[in-house]
């Protein structure tokens, strides 16, 4: 027997053990993607390795950026992180990964490359403090990113989702669905405790049925929502004082309602709007387009029909705030109609770690 025989048999033994284990691994993560709470630090390890060792195609989205909690009309009830935390978690990520436009990622994934050991960076909605911070940390850190834009916000006109957050921060829910329901019947079935989540659900409200409602409480009882929107969402000179090569817009639809919720006309209309105003601005726009709300209830087959009819390349989808989920998860190709499917990734403020520290 050769002297280095023992040496093989070990290796072959430690191969077949790690590709075991690969495998395993794989199959947790495809069919069971929130682990029960005492595997938690496990699965947060694993990611963490991924991470470090460009294992994984994170992509990143931000919304608020630490601020809005003294707005009555904002205040915490958004996805937020510290500007210190979000330079440190972009240092981290630009350490560890090649971060890639958007775009240029999509068309890798498109064209059938390995992409792991890539990653890109995204914001949604249209915040202007978000836009400010976010242009000048990727200034400094020299690396690129996508602003996806709800342009019904470019023309300082209040955020449904902002009116939604005033009527829960004043303390006015039970006020607001006993007014509703004489507008809408519809409202007579939404729980107080679940208004939130229930004025996004597409199957229960009408996302434009939702504001208009909002509207008319607003005047009945004399409130001026409007008024409490200075300097909180970006103007076309805005977008264009602070775009630059490292930053490309996006549309995040018109209006920010849930697609699934509306007819087909309707999500056209959505779609088309941003797209015409984006285009009409001037700027560098992106062929990807951001789903409101990002998940796969929120969008259906009109949507990537009209995605496809617009010549988007693909559509970016969003896991919940802190959802580990999507780590991972874009180093194949997902297509619907020839569209790429994108999940992206919403930091906390405490997960840093997962980028390296």
């Amino acid at each position: 027997m050769p002297a280095n025989a023992g040496n093989e048999t070990k290796e072959a033994y430690f191969m077949k053990f790690r590709e075991f284990s690969n495998q395993l691994t794989k199959t947790i993560w495809d069919r069971v993607p929130y682990l029960p709470s005492r595997y938690v630090p496990l699965r947060f390890l694993e990611l963490k390795a991924a991470m470090r060792s460009r294992e994984t195609t994170p992509i990143l989205v931000y919304h608020a950026l630490s601020w809005g909690s003294e707005n009555p009309l904002v205040a915490d009830r958004i996805h937020n992180i510290s500007p210190e935390r979000f330079h440190s978690q972009l240092s981290l990520l630009k350490r560890h990964f090649s971060v890639l436009p958007l775009d240029e990622l999509a068309d890798l994934i498109k064209a059938g490359r390995l992409v792991r050991g890539l990653a890109a960076i995204s914001f949604d909605d249209g915040y202007l403090p978000t836009l400010r911070t976010a242009a000048a940390v990727l200034r400094d850190l020299d690396i690129p990113a996508t602003f996806f834009v709800a342009t019904k916000l470019v023309e300082t006109k209040t955020f449904w989702r902002d009116k939604i957050r005033y009527v829960i921060n004043r303390g006015l829910v039970r006020d607001f669905l006993a007014f509703a329901k004489d507008c809408a019947p519809v409202f007579a079935y939404v729980h107080p405790d679940s208004f939130y989540s229930a004025t996004k659900d597409p199957a229960i409200v009408n996302s434009k049925l939702a504001e208009t409602v909002l509207d008319q409480f607003f005047e009945e009882y004399g409130m001026d929502v409007q008024g409490l929107t200075k300097d909180i969402y970006c103007s076309p000179e805005h977008l264009i004082r602070e775009g630059s090569t490292n930053l490309t817009y996006g549309s995040h639809s018109h209006s920010h309602y849930v697609l699934s919720s509306m007819s087909k006309s309707e999500q056209y209309l959505e779609i088309e709007t941003a797209q015409r105003i984006l285009h009409d601005m001037g700027l560098l726009t992106s062929r990807v387009f951001s789903i409101p709300f990002g998940t796969p209830r929120d969008f259906n087959e009109d949507t990537v029909a009209i995605l496809k009819d617009l010549d988007y390349l693909g559509y970016v989808l969003c896991a919940g705030k802190g959802g580990t989920d999507a780590l991972g998860k874009n180093d194949g190709l997902h297509r619907s109609r020839d569209l790429v499917a994108l999940r992206r990734f919403m930091p906390t403020e405490n997960q840093s770690f997962l980028f390296g520290e």
